[in-house]
């Protein structure tokens, strides 16, 4: 297994200072036994499609880490980057094509970043997010990612009538770089056709559930990427509450600070500080598109 985290860490360009964090955790969890039986376990587990249980291996493999005194972030993100050699062994058998498992596995990164960038330790804070990309319900496609899931919703107007039974994938968006129109629409396309099978005879129905869907972008940051994003779907509930837990993905680990002292450093931090200080509200938006 080591040398898989070397190529892994090798081909997808981590920085030598989370290299470094990574093997000194794959070193400690090795040299103690116990450790060493509970990795091994879950590895075994997931590559002979035994009963893995994800949620169990978080809570073990964090339970293992503290005992030994590694950060937990670091050797769950370091579980996860191993299972995905057998995640990668199980698309081959699907005849997934390699792509899509360099697509999807990329997301590590992005939360590796995420977590140094907020805590300052090279792992990942939500390692409960990817349950779903072993399950294999979870694909990214390019730029965005897609969930298979019923569309739970009831929407009607004069050209289309949509009902929960009906199968959707829901867009997840990673923060891997800029969400322009080209990149998007490449993700659409590939998405089509890759959820053929899956949709049958119903048209493809993208939804997405998301903070980047709030409407107030219209006003707070015109112009934008996101906002164009936004014009994608046919945004049709929409909420605002008084406490938004989104805060970290744009102020890092500022977002805790007062109001008045959150960086405006860039379009979007400088648009958020003046809704918060203005004492307006955060929320989320819920949309959908046909192709």
């Amino acid at each position: 297994m080591l040398d898989f985290l070397v190529d892994f860490l090798d081909r997808f360009d981590y920085p030598q200072e989370a290299k470094k964090a990574f093997y000194d955790c794959y070193n400690a969890l090795m040299a103690d036994g116990a450790s060493k039986e509970v990795v091994n376990k879950h590895l075994e587990n997931y590559s002979l499609g035994n009963e893995y249980n994800h949620d169990s291996m978080l809570y073990q493999i964090k339970t293992e880490a503290t005992r030994i005194g590694i950060p937990w972030q670091t050797a769950q993100l370091l579980m996860v980057i191993l299972l995905s050699k057998y995640l990668k062994e199980k698309y081959k058998e699907k005849g997934i094509e390699e792509q899509v498992w360099v697509d999807t596995v990329g997301d590590f990164k992005c939360k590796l970043y995420e977590c140094h960038k907020v805590y300052h330790i090279w792992g990942s804070f939500v390692g409960w997010w990817w349950k779903d990309f072993f399950s294999m319900k979870i694909f990214a496609l390019g730029r965005l990612q897609y969930e298979m899931k019923l569309f739970d919703k009831e929407y009607k107007d004069e050209n289309v009538h949509l009902t929960p039974d009906m199968k959707a994938i829901s867009i997840h968006i990673p923060s891997s770089g800029p969400l322009t129109k080209e990149l998007r629409e490449d993700s659409y396309r590939r998405a089509k056709e890759f959820f053929k099978d899956y949709f049958g005879d119903q048209p493809t129905l993208f939804m997405c559930s998301s903070w980047l869907l709030f409407p107030a972008h219209e006003e707070m940051i015109p112009k934008s990427n996101i906002v164009d994003f936004m014009h994608d779907f046919n945004i049709f509930e929409s909420t605002e509450s008084e406490k938004f837990g989104e805060l970290w993905r744009i102020f890092d680990d500022k977002y805790s600070l007062p109001y008045e002292e959150l960086p405006r450093d860039t379009s979007m931090r400088r648009a958020y500080a003046e809704r918060l200080c203005a004492g307006k509200k955060l929320g989320k938006g819920i949309g959908f598109f046909i192709r």
